[in-house]
């Protein structure tokens, strides 16, 4: 495929041993529904997101808590945070696919 030449609207595309490929998901995929499932996933990483973050900003924690238990929820903070932007990513393609 030329690399000039635009991707086909409505197609996932991946490359595999240097070549790349197009797989067409209108019509087998409801859009729609794709970005409300992607939205509540986000809302209820958010949800999650919020409850270590508010733990994190607790300063009784961040004294009382052993080091180890503290940097697990600044680790789960950041794997959230990516898993969001992940999410986000993933919307904004699908929404890509609608317009």
């Amino acid at each position: 495929i030329d690399k000039d030449k635009d991707i086909p609207k409505g197609c996932a595309s991946f490359v595999s041993r240097g070549c790349e490929f197009y797989v067409p998901l209108e019509g087998i995929i409801d859009f729609n529904k794709e970005i409300e499932r992607l939205t509540k996933q986000e809302e209820k990483l958010a949800k999650e997101l919020s409850k270590i973050e508010r733990k994190l900003s607790n300063e009784n924690f961040l004294k009382k808590a052993p080091f180890e238990i503290v940097e697990k929820e600044k680790q789960k903070q950041r794997d959230f945070l990516l898993k969001i932007e992940k999410i986000q990513n993933l919307k904004q393609k699908v929404k890509s696919f609608i317009s």
